[in-house]
């Protein structure tokens, strides 16, 4: 073991959020004042991407604070029919109005882990680690 690191378990360090479910009703494909815009698999590519957007209306307080983007989190797409895209992944820089849809897992390092959320990123996204995740999907 190199000076300085340690081997430890994710599930011990991270933080692990599960995406937002609706119903058809409220569902809708244009922005209205009542709906929140959701991210799906579609907005997770290279980069965070806006367009396509769907959004949902009848929003609990409680899943606009669970199940939103928020700044520090890693995004990454839990369940999809291409296993080529399980554990694809983006980073919220800053917190956003954005839900993330049940298909998708969102993660953070705890507070206490000594692990920066980006550096968390940076290895989820990492060719090696997104090669080994398609390969166990």
């Amino acid at each position: 073991m190199t000076q300085g690191f340690s081997k430890v378990k994710l599930r011990g360090v991270l933080e692990e959020r599960s995406g937002i479910t609706w119903s058809a009703e409220q569902e809708s494909q244009t922005p209205l004042p009542d709906a929140l815009p959701v991210l799906t698999v579609t907005n997770l590519q290279e980069t965070l991407q806006a367009e396509p957007m769907l959004y949902i209306r009848g929003v609990s307080e409680r899943d606009r604070e669970r199940k939103a983007a928020k700044q520090g989190w890693t995004i990454a797409v839990g369940s999809n029919g291409n296993r080529g895209r399980i554990g694809n992944c983006v980073f919220i820089e800053r917190d956003t109005e954005y839900l993330f849809a049940s298909f998708l897992v969102a993660f953070r390092p705890k507070p206490d882990s000594g692990i920066e959320p980006e550096y968390f990123y940076r290895c989820m996204s990492s060719y090696k680690t997104q090669e080994r995740i398609s390969a166990s999907a």
